[in-house]
C-alpha cells in the first residue's frame, strides 16, 4: 500500500518488506539498514503556515529521499513529517553514506510558502543489522528511533 501524501510505502507495508529484508539478511549473511528520517520542523511549519507548507515540505524530502537512495531501497511514509528508508544489504558505513547524502541535499532545499521560504530541519536516525539487540523489525525501528533522539555530540 501507499501513501496518499507521497506515494512512498505506508509503514505497515514497509515493516513487512523489513521483515522480508531481515529474513534476506540472515540466510545471505548480508547486512541491512534502515533509516528514520525527521522533518524535525514539520508541526512548527504546519502551526505557523498551514498544511499545505507542511505538505510542500513533506513533498520536497520526498523528491529528495527519491534521488538521493538507490532504486533497491525502499522508502516509506512514516507520518507527522517523518519518513522511514529500508536499505537492503548495506552495514553501517554505507548506511552513515546514505545519511550524510541526504542531509546535504535536504540543507539545499527552500519552499515558498507566501512570503516566507521555509527550510525542512531534518534528523536522521540509523539502525542496523546484525545487531544483538535486534530481534526483528520492530526492534530494528526501535534502535533507529534512539539513535534519532541521541543526542548530537560534536556537532
Amino acid at each position: 500500500m501507499r501513501s496518499e501524501v507521497t506515494d512512498f510505502l505506508k509503514i505497515e507495508s514497509a515493516r513487512e518488506r523489513l521483515e522480508i529484508e531481515l529474513e534476506r539478511s540472515r540466510r545471505y549473511r548480508t547486512p541491512v539498514s534502515c533509516l528514520l528520517v525527521e522533518i524535525a520542523n514539520f508541526e512548527a511549519v504546519k502551526a505557523q503556515h498551514g498544511p499545505t507548507a507542511a505538505l510542500a515540505l513533506a513533498g520536497a524530502m520526498k523528491q529528495c529521499l527519491r534521488s538521493e537512495t538507490r532504486a533497491v531501497d525502499m522508502p516509506a511514509w512514516y507520518g507527522s513529517g517523518g519518513f522511514f528508508v529500508i536499505l537492503p544489504v548495506t552495514g553501517r558505513s554505507g548506511a552513515a553514506v546514505a545519511s550524510n547524502r541526504i542531509l546535504k541535499k535536504a540543507a539545499s532545499l527552500s519552499i515558498s510558502a507566501g512570503d516566507y521560504s521555509l527550510r525542512p530541519e531534518i534528523k536522521i536516525g540509523l539502525a542496523v543489522f546484525p545487531d544483538p539487540r535486534v530481534r526483528d523489525g520492530a526492534t530494528l525501528i526501535e534502535r533507529a528511533e534512539e539513535d534519532l533522539r541521541a543526542p548530537c555530540i560534536g556537532y
